[in-house]
């Protein structure tokens, strides 16, 4: 799994913004991410370079479907040019304080044909209103891998917000990954993340030097 950041349905996608548009009891939104730098678990999936990373999400009283997709680059003699993800899930407040988000996720490759699917959950805790702190699972039952981190959120203001994470992704050959870094919104469309990006992991007995700042622009509606 290469993306979830936060603990609904938004953070699937990455937005820092969301707009919607509504059909009945039926809601819509979408948008894309343009990066510096497509990191998973401190590792590029872009071989250090641009992607793009398109989304659409309907969603339902808590239940969400989610369509993202972004550009890869694995280096010589890797064909994939996309990666194609599919996310249904279900969201909700336990209490004041507390929220949940569980769901099934689905990753394929556009001329690879890989796919593999995970289960995934997360608990937010909001001490108030800015300060936020998250835990996330994922398994992927096919491989046998897990994924996890923890993330501390802090919002400054109603444009400016700062977080750090750090976890493990098993699948990725990474020990331990983290980040830090802040977004400003620009107004309810565009927003802009600056993050440093880092790991301890190794990949056939060569340590990962994926390490170092990814700039995004975030376009919603």
């Amino acid at each position: 799994m290469k993306l979830l950041t936060t603990a609904a349905i938004a953070a699937l996608c990455t937005p820092l913004v969301a707009g919607t548009a509504s059909a009945q009891d039926w809601t819509w939104s979408y948008g894309a991410d343009m990066t510096s730098n497509y990191i998973w678990a401190g590792q590029t999936q872009s071989d250090g370079g641009f992607a793009f990373q398109p989304w659409v999400t309907l969603e339902n009283n808590g239940f969400y479907v989610t369509f993202w997709g972004s550009t890869v680059d694995y280096g010589a003699g890797d064909p994939d040019n996309w990666e194609l993800d599919l996310y249904a899930g279900y969201y909700g407040d336990i209490n004041e304080n507390l929220s949940y988000d569980v769901g099934l996720a689905r990753y394929a490759y556009d001329s690879s044909y890989y796919a593999n699917s995970e289960v995934y959950g997360s608990l937010t805790y909001a001490f108030d209103n800015s300060i936020a702190l998250t835990g996330y699972v994922a398994y992927d039952w096919e491989n046998e891998n897990t994924q996890y981190y923890v993330k501390a959120a802090y919002d400054i203001n109603d444009k400016i917000s700062v977080s750090a994470r750090y976890g493990e992704a098993e699948s990725a050959d990474t020990d331990y990954f983290w980040d830090i870094g802040g977004s400003y919104a620009f107004n309810d469309t565009i927003s802009m993340d600056l993050r440093y990006h880092g790991t301890d992991g190794m990949v056939g007995g060569s340590v990962i030097e994926d390490e170092g700042l990814v700039a995004m622009i975030s376009v919603a509606f």
